[in-house]
């Protein structure tokens, strides 16, 4: 829904903070940021322009979103790594790993999670100031990009665990850090086949005692619309479908009928009704139906991906606001047969072999 992600966009640039950053919420009086929601509309900025062009909505709110990024650059330039500590860890802390996952990463501290996310944003930027014709800034940025391309893997690539870690103080492993890695393209590829070939292992199970999140677990909902996603394309199909059958197949084990903000316990009061926990859906649609749009072109034209994990069969309606776009198939001896492809007429579709 274009109309509605525009609308949600324009809200955030409005919700500016005293620090340059943007809130992440919508604008109100209050003199507070939501960790580190500011690096994720920089993402949102990207994905709104990628989907639908508009340069002209990048040029109106450009100064806030800039500004926004010239904020962490100021964090950033704390240290010559620029690696980001945005909430500094106490003295004297030493801390092990915990015993159980909170479902959270952890932010303190010279940070791998914040400096992977900054390197995201910094990429984003970059690429919009180029289709706008934005030039002030941009060297700074593509200089900053190359510094961190070096310094995230030598400051947290932990060569035994064969994983990234949170932060350079401690010993903390949350799982986190090489979502973001992949993500920011931050894994060089001397150590990509090693940190693919462990994510299972150092992720999973999903649920540390290995059936409900009252032991620990992996990651809250709202996470899983990056991180599935990034193990689809990883190839890491099989990981992907664990988290879902685990995380999400407890939720209809205690009966919900929506998807929650955090997987509960019996004390937590979070919400029950959690838009962003409905992710599954989302990446069962892009990678398991396997309908996907090229961003060249627009979403008129869509391209058929389909990447089956261990699914022997699929059938499902994506919307496109020309109409819904049909799709089944089905496995024989390992080879996907598609049974029917429907699109709205001025919609294309090419399948990717």
């Amino acid at each position: 829904d274009h109309k509605l992600m525009k609308r949600c966009m324009e809200l955030y640039a409005q919700a500016g903070h005293s620090s340059g950053m943007l809130k992440g919420l919508y604008p109100n009086t209050g003199d507070y940021l939501v960790g580190p929601f500011p690096l994720y509309i920089a993402d949102m900025f990207g994905s709104y322009y990628k989907y639908t062009g508009d340069k002209d909505f990048i040029k109106t709110w450009w100064q806030q979103f800039i500004t926004n990024i010239r904020a962490f650059n100021k964090i950033a330039d704390n240290r010559d790594d620029l690696l980001l500590c945005v909430y500094p860890m106490p003295e004297k802390t030493k801390e092990k790993n915990p015993g159980k996952r909170s479902g959270n990463a952890d932010w303190r501290g010279v940070n791998s999670n914040y400096s992977c996310l900054y390197l995201l944003a910094l990429r984003t930027a970059v690429y919009l100031a180029g289709e706008i014709g934005e030039t002030d800034g941009v060297s700074d940025m593509v200089r900053r990009i190359a510094v961190l391309e070096k310094t995230i893997p030598a400051a947290f690539w932990d060569a035994d665990k064969k994983t990234f870690k949170d932060n350079t103080e401690t010993d903390i492993f949350s799982g986190f850090p090489p979502f973001w890695a992949l993500i920011a393209e931050a894994v060089p590829e001397d150590i990509m086949p090693l940190l693919l070939n462990n994510f299972k292992k150092n992720l999973l199970p999903f649920f540390d005692n290995g059936f409900n999140p009252d032991g620990g677990y992996a990651f809250n909902p709202p996470y899983g619309h990056y991180f599935l996603d990034i193990l689809y394309k990883a190839g890491l199909a099989d990981v992907a479908e664990s988290c879902m059958k685990e995380g999400w197949g407890w939720m209809l084990t205690q009966g919900f009928k929506t998807t929650t903000e955090h997987f509960p316990t019996a004390e937590s009061r979070d919400s029950r009704c959690h838009a962003w926990g409905a992710n599954p859906a989302y990446a069962l649609s892009r990678h398991v139906l396997g309908i996907n749009f090229d961003m060249q072109t627009g979403l008129n034209n869509v391209e058929i991906n389909i990447k089956p994990g261990s699914v022997e069969w699929a059938k499902g309606v994506f919307p496109h606001p020309l109409g819904g776009i049909e799709i089944e198939w089905h496995l024989e001896e390992g080879k996907i047969i598609i049974d029917s492809i429907i699109v709205p007429d001025g919609v294309a579709f090419t399948v990717k072999k």
